[in-house]
């Protein structure tokens, strides 16, 4: 896993121990300024990650929560802090007329 947050470039990169494996985006020391994220959601737009085509337009499709003819919303839910819910709506495709 390290060497794929690695690769992507992922924030600070630091995704802890082996024991850490199943949480570290939840509970680690992984971190992510404004900028850096940004800056990663138009690589993944672009398709500019080191990951199968495939892949890329498999998470896309997850992620659509509107789609017209006009333009698609992709967005992701998450959790922040003390359980706190948070939704995090970007849109990264979009068609226009």
């Amino acid at each position: 896993m390290q060497k794929w947050v690695a690769q992507v470039g992922y924030g600070n990169g630091k995704i802890g121990n082996q024991a850490d494996i199943d949480k570290f985006w939840l509970e680690g020391e992984l971190r992510i300024t404004p900028h850096q994220q940004i800056q990663f959601l138009r690589r993944f737009y672009n398709n500019d990650l080191p990951f199968s085509q495939r892949s890329l337009a498999i998470v896309k499709d997850i992620l659509v929560v509107e789609k017209t003819p006009d333009y698609t919303i992709r967005a992701k839910t998450g959790w922040i802090g003390l359980g706190i819910k948070m939704s995090l709506h970007v849109r990264i495709s979009a068609t226009l007329e």
